[in-house]
């Protein structure tokens, strides 16, 4: 008895990634990744820029850029390792042909993400002044 679904003769428009060859496949697929990376570099080039240019007290703007930067890169890298692990089973589900279970592991990630970031978003308000407060009793 077969057990088919609708979705399983769904066309899915974009890229077959499992045919080609991987090299260019691989290269084409990691180019945006480098570009995101790349401009968030620029961001914070940037950034340190007009503050060190434009601040009254330009030193310690630019020692609180600098400070902020490991909690902004260590968040986005968190939350890009979670994206990046809800790919295997995206994968997984789209290589055994099953769309249904790849649109709910996709609603899945997007819920899990949308919930933690609130929690995290609060806890990062509430110990952001102690922790800076902190931070500067060391230096």
């Amino acid at each position: 008895m077969s057990h088919n679904t609708k979705n399983e003769n769904t066309k899915v428009a974009g890229v077959n990634m499992t045919a080609g060859n991987p090299t260019r496949l691989i290269l084409f697929f990691a180019l945006p990744l480098l570009a995101g990376n790349i401009l968030q570099q620029l961001y914070n080039m940037v950034d340190s820029m007009v503050v060190g240019n434009f601040a009254a007290n330009g030193t310690a703007a630019l020692a609180a850029v600098g400070t902020a930067f490991p909690v902004i890169f260590m968040l986005t890298s968190l939350f890009n390792g979670v994206g990046q692990g809800a790919t295997i089973l995206i994968s997984q589900y789209y290589g055994a042909n099953d769309m249904h279970g790849v649109k709910r592991t996709v609603d899945t990630i997007y819920i899990f993400l949308f919930a933690i970031s609130i929690p995290i978003t609060i806890i990062g308000i509430l110990i952001s002044r102690p922790m800076l407060i902190m931070l500067y009793m060391v230096l």
